[in-house]
């Protein structure tokens, strides 16, 4: 996967957070899988396994950083994957007996008024979201027919209408299988006001309609949260107007609200305004077919407005086979899906071909979908609340001491976080009055054990947790029942085996990963005094060893045991401990570290000055590292809480042959990749220019080529090529 990391109004990528997380969800609602993904201001990749208990059906992926925590789990981004498990037998499909719909009517503006004409949209879809034809009519409670009505597309249409006070209104709709269904129309004020707006070539015109005389209101048009439009009117007779120049407002999405005199939100509408062009991305192949293992040269281009523009973009290059689903590309989800709500069918075709038809159906997605991003009632209240602060140095993993017995929380404790192993990693916090931890993880790659102790020495009797990084909150969209034709049968086949036989005879090459570019110093930097032990004579103690040639380290031993004291050579020894470290262990009992093994240590580095780490100061730092780093058979302090922790993926890199030559060329080994290239980081320099290559594999048939990309101003593009692998 390729994470495109950018800011929620301008669309421009970001460098704030570090951290992406990353989780697949079932269908009732329980997480599968979960990672951490590596941001930069190229946003990351990753990938998720998934293993072969992983049931079919469809699920959820869900990415989402530290910050946005802080809000609704509906921002978060959200797609529909489908997973088809072939070493198990499927199950029935979740595919309703009856056919279920969901219909759902929105007065434009949010309020239906006696009296006041007023259009009203509609939305019918079937279990799976799915549009619905259907013939409707509006009905009194006299049974008198008012309106007649059919969706324009995807089950989406709008009528007009004007409701009367003391009536009640239902809607009648049958289908195409002339099943008779009927729905209440929603309540209807005896005052209030309402709103229309209509579209013309250069200007969206607001028609404002209130059942009161000569009110104040004010209207307030916003650009995913940027500020475009404040306008106030008077409704002389109830009846005002304002027009707003489209150029006045951003691309995309623009919010209008009506308030009241006293700042009371009345009516809502949402307007779009299509991007006058996104990024133009050139795709330039040589050849419409190629044989089998052949080398495929694509050469990309970028540009906006005409000029030449740099780009970061993904590519992905796949066989096409009757298991795909449709999925947004980056262009749908900026401009469209991010800021609706609720499951947008075929977003594409909004921001395709530009006809009277998509105009109209554009407009009712506005009227049905509704703004995702804020509740005004919060806003003006100032409900918001942040808990969750961007992980801009790295992974933030939270914690929490208490203490032993009562648990009540610990406040003002020292903990010390360590990672046994190299480089040398150790974190320090302090709890605050709720007994809560926050330790910052800088490049903390890979599966690794973490150490979580107190100085046992002044600090003993607590208990500690780690908590997880990831968010409770589930989102209020429902999966669509899974269902698996036989048709696709065949299909699934040999996709399985093409997987198969690429896990076998390529599973080496499938599991490289890319280097990591960290810092391999210990998080002390490069200690000014540094022995390695097999250069000096081997003593049996680690008593003679400090003594006999560690001349920054002093041995004393006192009634209660040993003591280090480390000297600056300058202008002071210092009396109290220094902070002693086995593979990055924090020892705070000197007696244990004078009772383990010499032979067992490679190599041993002082710091012979304070050292400030976070809350805690150091009278300089003793560290003893082991052969292999794994702390050679050493026991922890029993207080210390050990664990397994996740940190970030290690970036893998993608497998592709090569066959440059003939003995590669006829080589025996089966090629079965359905997948041939793929490149989360591709990129087109300042000429917009980009030059690609990679080999077919022994599988013929059609090949999508699916390139997406995102300038530094937030510039948008995607664009797909179709090529044919035959035999030779």
């Amino acid at each position: 996967m390729k994470i495109y990391y950018v800011d929620a109004s301008l669309h421009r990528p970001l460098d704030v957070s570090t951290v992406a997380y990353v989780e697949l969800i079932n269908k009732d609602k329980k997480v599968e899988l979960q990672s951490k993904i590596a941001l930069d201001d190229n946003g990351g990749d990753g990938s998720l396994f998934l293993p072969a208990s992983l049931n079919s059906g469809n699920y959820v992926l869900r990415v989402y950083t530290h910050w946005m925590k802080n809000f609704d789990a509906n921002f978060y981004y959200e797609q529909i994957i489908r997973v088809i498990n072939p070493f198990t037998r499927l199950s029935k499909t979740d595919v309703p007996s009856t056919a279920k719909y969901d219909v759902q009517f929105f007065p434009e503006g949010g309020n239906l008024v006696a009296g006041l004409e007023s259009v009203v949209a509609f939305r019918a879809v079937d279990s799976h979201g799915r549009g619905i034809h259907f013939k409707g009519a509006i009905v009194d409670e006299h049974n008198d027919t008012l309106v007649h009505f059919h969706p324009l597309k995807f089950g989406m249409g709008r009528f007009v209408f004007t409701p009367g006070a003391n009536h009640s209104y239902r809607a009648v709709l049958t289908d195409s299988l002339r099943k008779r269904m009927e729905y209440i129309l929603p309540p209807i004020l005896s005052e209030g006001i309402v709103m229309q707006v209509s579209d013309t070539l250069d200007q969206f015109k607001v028609k404002i309609k209130s059942s009161t005389q000569n009110a104040i209101v004010h209207l307030l048009a916003h650009t995913r949260q940027v500020l475009k439009v404040t306008e106030t009117r008077i409704l002389e007779s109830g009846n005002a107007v304002v027009q707003i120049p489209k150029s006045s407002i951003g691309e995309g999405i623009t919010h209008l609200t009506l308030f009241t005199d006293t700042m009371v939100p009345v009516c809502e509408r949402l307007v779009f305004k299509r991007p006058a062009q996104s990024l133009r991305i050139g795709l330039d192949q040589q050849q419409p077919n190629y044989a089998v293992r052949e080398k495929v040269n694509l050469n990309i281009t970028t540009q906006h407005f005409g000029n030449a523009v740099a780009a970061d973009m993904s590519v992905a290059v796949y066989k096409i086979d009757s298991l795909e689903m449709e999925t947004p590309s980056l262009v749908d989800y900026l401009w469209l899906t991010s800021d609706l709500k609720g499951t947008i069918e075929s977003p594409a075709y909004y921001l395709g071909e530009k006809t009277p038809e998509v105009d109209k159906a554009t407009d009712n997605l506005m009227l049905t979908h509704g703004w995702s991003r804020f509740r005004w009632e919060d806003v003006l209240n100032e409900k918001s609340k942040i808990e969750y602060v961007p992980e801009v140095g790295g992974h933030l993993l939270q914690g929490k001491i208490t203490v032993t017995g009562t648990g009540a929380p610990a406040y003002r404790v020292n903990t010390y976080l360590s990672v046994p192993g190299k480089p040398i990693r150790l974190y320090v916090s302090t709890s605050d009055a709720h007994g809560k931890l926050l330790f910052e993880l800088q490049d903390f790659y890979g599966t690794k054990v973490l150490m979580v102790q107190t100085n046992q020495e002044y600090d003993s009797g607590y208990r500690m947790e780690l908590l997880s990084p990831y968010s409770t909150n589930l989102s209020l969209k429902a999966l669509p029942p899974f269902e698996f034709p036989r048709t696709l049968k065949n299909s699934l086949e040999q996709r399985s085996i093409h997987m198969q036989v690429q896990r076998i005879f390529y599973e080496k090459e499938n599991d490289r990963y890319l280097p990591l570019e960290v810092d391999s110093l210990a998080f002390y930097g490069k200690a000014p005094e540094g022995y390695r032990l097999d250069d000096y004579t081997r003593f049996p103690t680690m008593e003679e060893v400090m003594r006999e040639y560690v001349a920054g380290v002093m041995v004393r031993k006192h009634k209660d045991g040993f003591h280090f004291m480390t000297s600056d050579k300058v202008s002071s020894i210092f009396r109290d401990d220094p902070l002693v470290l086995l593979d990055g262990l924090p020892v705070f009992d000197i007696d244990r570290i004078m009772e383990f093994d010499p032979l067992l240590v490679n190599r041993l580095e002082v710091v012979p000055y304070k050292y400030f780490l976070g809350s805690a100061i150091f009278n300089g730092i003793v560290s003893y590292s082991t052969y292999k780093n794994d702390l050679a058979g050493f026991q922890p302090h029993p207080e210390t809480l050990s664990m397994k922790y996740d940190g970030l993926q290690v970036p893998r890199e993608f497998f592709s042959p090569r066959y440059e030559t003939q003995q590669q060329q006829n080589s025996t080994m089966p090629d079965a990749r359905t997948l041939l290239y793929w490149s989360p980081n591709a990129q087109t320099d300042s000429q917009g220019k980009a030059h690609l290559e990679f080999f077919s594999s022994d599988i013929t048939g059609k090949y999508r080529v699916v390139v997406q990309g995102l300038t530094k101003n937030g510039e948008p593009g995607c664009a797909v090529m179709v090529f044919e692998v035959k035999e030779k």
